[in-house]
């Protein structure tokens, strides 16, 4: 998409992952030659969350509504319809910065597949290039055991995910997947380091007492992620190891707070982390696990922990080694053996083997690489 004049990064989330996947792809663009301007549409609070400068041709326009919390039974009755409400609203406050861009052509990178009329979002403005990134090939639970608004939710991302011009996954196992109910054309890209790891320094005072050089399994707690097998593990190796996140359920949560009271050297944060918190976890860990049992998605931990250059013991899973490409600080072990698991952590824990140097490229390059496949340049 040569001499490109503006492009937009769609962000309705305006915290953690996905903004700052979104801000990342949006300096790679600034760095494009054939992009004159970019900007970020999300909500309120992603300038104060994201705390970065950026480029001046990158900017960040909070003009989506707030997201709506819970509230009583007559609330709560009424959300589905808000929530219809809502969408449409967001796509029109969209169309409405698209139309105010310069001279076309213009690309629209949709961060997010909650838009499953995505041609709204340009309306007739021509020529314009719709891009998506498809975080999640397939969904985090077996489709066979999805409830009845997952599964609507699900219909709703697959007909964005047909109605643009491209879809991008992070990694071509991921693409092949994708292009198995996909109509549009896809492509893959490789899964950049983030600029977005903040100091040892921030964070909570809560962190300070935990062990040196602990194992740390962090982010979303779900029953993919194999949480469980890690704490198995570390028991089994009499290792520190740190479990923080939120669990999904009351059934997860209640799981693992039995299996962490029989290790007292297992601490579980079962909550939700600022920022800060997050990322201090990652930096002083001494070793990152990955223990996923299946993984079809783009894994920002794993960015993170490849931006700190940590190292990382992770599943031996198509997705992960794929995203991990290049990435020489990592070894792996078979899904699901907490034994397995288990021998690594303490051959590793017992020798000095973090902060390894790695080979992998740095974030510029990579981003630029990535705004290159949006752009339709390769």
């Amino acid at each position: 998409m040569k001499n490109c004049q503006s492009a937009f990064v769609i962000s309705p989330t305006e915290y953690g992952g996905q903004i700052e996947h979104a801000f990342d792809t949006a300096v790679g663009l600034a760095l494009s030659p054939d992009v004159q301007e970019v900007r970020i549409i999300t909500r309120v609070g992603a300038k104060e969350y994201l705390n970065n400068p950026g480029l001046p041709n990158v900017e960040v326009v909070e003009i989506l509504p707030p997201r709506r919390v819970g509230g009583g039974v007559i609330r709560n009755a009424y959300r589905p319809l808000r929530q219809v409400l809502d969408l449409v609203l967001e796509h029109h406050l969209i169309a409405s910065q698209i139309r105010r861009a310069k001279s076309a052509p213009v690309l629209v990178v949709l961060d997010s597949s909650r838009y499953p009329w995505p041609r709204l979002l340009v309306q007739k403005r021509t020529p314009t290039r719709i891009a998506l990134f498809v975080h999640n090939a397939k969904p985090h639970t077996v489709e066979n055991k999805l409830s009845l608004r997952q599964r609507f939710l699900l219909h709703l991302e697959r007909l964005c995910i047909n109605r643009v011009d491209l879809a991008v996954t992070h990694g071509e196992t991921q693409r092949e997947t994708v292009a198995t109910y996909a109509s549009t054309p896809t492509a893959s890209v490789p899964l950049p380091t983030t600029s977005f790891l903040s100091s040892p320094e921030s964070g909570s005072d809560v962190f300070l007492e935990l062990e040196p050089r602990y194992a740390l399994c962090i982010g979303e707690l779900r029953e993919n992620k194999g949480v469980e097998i890690a704490m198995t593990a570390a028991k089994i190796a009499q290792v520190p190891l740190v479990v923080a996140g939120k669990s999904d359920d009351e059934a997860m949560a209640q799981k693992l707070r039995n299996i962490a009271a029989d290790h007292d050297r297992t601490q579980l944060f079962d909550r939700f982390l600022d920022k800060g918190e997050f990322d201090r976890l990652i930096v002083d860990a001494g070793i990152v696990v990955i223990p996923y049992t299946n993984f079809d998605a783009q894994s920002g931990i794993l960015a993170k922990a490849m931006s700190g250059n940590k190292r990382i013991i992770a599943s031996d899973l198509p997705a992960i080694r794929e995203q991990t490409s290049g990435y020489t600080n990592i070894s792996f072990v078979r899904p699901s053996s907490p034994s397995e698991l288990a021998s690594r952590l303490q051959s590793e824990m017992a020798s000095e083997v973090a902060g390894l140097p790695s080979t992998h490229a740095d974030p510029e390059t990579e981003w630029k690489a990535v705004a290159s496949v949006l752009l339709g340049n390769e």
